[in-house]
C-alpha cells in the first residue's frame, strides 16, 4: 500500500475472543505507529517498509540471475535415447491368378460350359452331368476341373469369369444368351441385340449332333 505504515492481522481462531466477523482480516494504518507494538492475543501486527519500484526491479533481476546461474551449474540429466518403433509392414494379399479356359479344352466344350453355367443356380454336380450328356467321352473329373477353371459362384448363381468372357466376342455372345435362358432376365448391357439367340441355338444343335455321331476327343 502506498500510504500505510503498519498493519494488524486478526487470526481466525475463536480462542482469543475477538469478534468473529473480523477473523482473517487485515487492517492498515497510515498514521505514525509506535516503534514497538504491544502484543495482543489473536492479533499479529507489524510495520510496513516502503521499497521503491526501481529497487524491487533490481532485486528481482538479481534473484533471476542467481537462479539461472545455479541452473547452469547443475549437470544436465542424461538424455535417454528413444528408438523409433517401426511397425511391421502388412503382408501383401496374395494375388489371385485370373481364371482362363484351359489350353487343351476344345472350343465347343468351352461354349457348352458357358451355355450351361452362366446365370445358373444348379449345383456343380448337376451342371457337370448336363455337360457329360453332350460330351460323354470326357472324364467326369476333367469336366469338373474345366467348369471350375472358368466359373465362380456369385451369391446363388454361377458366373463365367470376366477374363474368359473377354477371350473373344463370340464367348460373350454365348454368355448373354445363356444368361437370358438361365435367369429369364435381360442380357447384360454389352449384349448384342438381334438374331443372336437363333444363331447360337443353331450352333449348339450342330455341336450336339456332331458329338452324337462321332464323339469329341478329350
Amino acid at each position: 500500500h502506498p500510504y500505510a505504515s503498519s498493519f494488524s492481522y486478526i487470526i481466525p481462531d475463536a480462542s482469543h475472543g475477538l469478534p468473529k466477523q473480523y477473523h482473517g482480516m487485515v487492517f492498515l494504518k497510515n498514521s505514525k505507529a509506535p516503534g514497538k507494538k504491544e502484543h495482543v492475543p489473536g492479533i499479529i501486527s507489524g510495520h510496513i517498509k516502503h521499497i521503491s519500484a526501481a529497487k524491487l526491479k533490481k532485486e528481482a533481476a538479481a534473484e533471476k540471475a542467481a537462479a539461472e546461474g545455479k541452473k547452469a551449474e547443475e549437470p544436465e540429466p542424461p538424455v535417454e535415447e528413444v528408438l523409433p518403433i517401426v511397425a511391421p509392414e502388412p503382408e501383401k494379399p496374395k494375388e489371385k491368378k485370373p481364371k482362363a479356359a484351359p489350353k487343351d479344352m476344345p472350343q465347343e466344350q468351352l461354349f457348352k460350359i458357358v451355355n450351361i453355367v452362366h446365370g445358373s443356380t444348379k449345383s456343380k454336380s448337376e451342371m457337370v452331368n448336363e455337360f457329360l450328356e453332350t460330351f460323354p467321352d470326357v472324364p467326369k473329373s476333367r469336366a469338373t476341373a474345366n467348369l471350375s477353371s472358368v466359373a465362380n459362384k456369385d451369391g446363388n448363381r454361377w458366373m463365367i469369369c470376366e477374363e474368359v468372357l473377354k477371350k473373344n466376342p463370340f464367348i460373350e455372345q454365348v454368355a448373354n444368351v445363356a444368361w437370358q435362358a438361365n435367369t429369364g432376365q435381360k442380357a447384360p448391357p454389352k449384349a448384342k441385340a438381334g438374331g443372336a439367340n437363333a444363331s447360337l441355338n443353331g450352333f449348339f444343335k450342330v455341336v450336339d449332333k456332331a458329338v452324337e455321331q462321332k464323339g469329341t476327343p478329350v
